[in-house]
């Protein structure tokens, strides 16, 4: 009866997320979606079932991702019933979520949170100041890129942005997994309050917060945010989340992550970014004749995101078997491999070539 109800709830949600998706999504980009959601739901609803303090940070990082989207559903199943009962389904619907982690955690939330930071503070400090610091290295590459005249200076923008969000989830990665897995769901689930008072155009005591988003916003946008939602913020922190979040849980002292764990930093923070950087800058053979990407931009990527890679490892990320070599030949073939894919992938790249780096580095990696 627990698995029916599990498959129903999953399908509900997915269908919602369906629903909330610009029709400029492709057929693909919604089946991900929704699959992605329905997934995440149901693996939700077995730790509610059977609760374990081992899948702790697991199930507060479903939380804060699934909270926001059945959010979202709630209100969206609601709208012709008017602005107040759509907010209201949207209220109760967070309480739910609420409610539901607290039985799994077996404590309040915010009280576990409060714990969790505790548990140890020195090494999240230096997880902190990390993150600031290589964050204020790269900050003035948005205002070079946001200065830069032409039609190249927003994609320029979009992979300094890139290379922030690297800086960022980089040092979680290397120093403490965990509080990167749970930082990445917390800021999914800030974006989509954010993308939420953008379409809304929500005032605030006469402060007009959704306009101030969209000025914030609209230079990262792109031809593929062609609907009523901003969708590449989105991509782009569920890429370089998503393989943080999907490799095998580890202790809370456990660090740094495996090198999969990185696939979506190395794939779309250094691989995409040094590939548009460089192929906007010096590219001059077209991968395909009509297809916008060079051979120039995809060996750059290529490289640097191998370079990266090894220096993930020789920070101590494990690659291989234990105590043994890592298998560079294999990790080489598999760069390469999503590197390919990233130059010839369009609308999908963000969300499908770190799932693909991800996979292709746990079998290298296995030797």
């Amino acid at each position: 009866m627990h698995q029916l109800l599990s498959v129903a709830a999953a399908l509900g949600l997915a269908a919602a997320l369906a629903r909330l998706l610009p029709r400029s999504a492709t057929a693909g980009e919604t089946l991900l979606a929704a699959g992605a959601a329905a997934m995440a739901l149901s693996r939700f609803l077995a730790l509610l079932a059977a609760p374990a303090a081992a899948a702790a940070v697991e199930a507060a990082c479903l939380a804060l991702i699934l909270a926001p989207l059945a959010a979202a559903a709630a209100a969206v199943a609601c709208r012709r019933l008017g602005p107040s009962r759509q907010r209201a389904a949207a209220a109760a619907a967070l309480l739910l979520s609420y409610a539901a982690l607290q039985r799994v955690l077996a404590a309040p939330p915010l009280a576990w949170a409060c714990a969790f930071a505790a548990a140890a503070p020195a090494r999240r400090a230096r997880l902190a100041a990390a993150a600031i610091a290589l964050s204020a290295l790269v900050l003035p590459l948005l205002r070079l890129a946001a200065r830069r005249p032409g039609p190249r200076r927003r994609l320029l923008l979009r992979k300094a942005f890139h290379i922030l969000v690297t800086a960022v989830l980089a040092p979680a990665a290397l120093l403490d997994p965990p509080a990167g897995r749970l930082a990445c769901a917390l800021a999914f689930a800030a974006l989509v309050g954010v993308e939420a008072a953008r379409v809304t155009g929500l005032t605030v005591s006469g402060l007009r917060l959704g306009a101030m988003v969209q000025r914030v916003m609209g230079p990262f946008a792109d031809e593929r945010d062609s609907g009523c939602l901003l969708l590449s913020h989105f991509s782009l922190l569920l890429g370089c989340a998503g393989p943080l979040w999907i490799v095998p849980p580890a202790p809370l002292d456990a660090a740094p992550a495996p090198l999969a764990a990185w696939a979506g930093v190395l794939a779309l923070g250094v691989g995409d970014a040094a590939a548009g950087a460089v192929g906007a800058l010096a590219g001059r053979t077209r991968l395909l004749r009509g297809w916008p990407k060079t051979w120039e931009g995809t060996c750059a990527g290529a490289l640097a995101t191998f370079a990266v890679a090894a220096a993930a490892v020789a920070a101590g990320a494990p690659a291989g078997q234990a105590g043994g070599r890592a298998p560079w030949a294999s990790i080489a073939a598999a760069t390469v491999g999503a590197s390919a894919l990233e130059a010839l992938t369009g609308q999908l790249d963000n969300a499908v070539v770190p799932l693909h780096y991800y996979a292709l580095l746990v079998l290298a990696c296995r030797g």
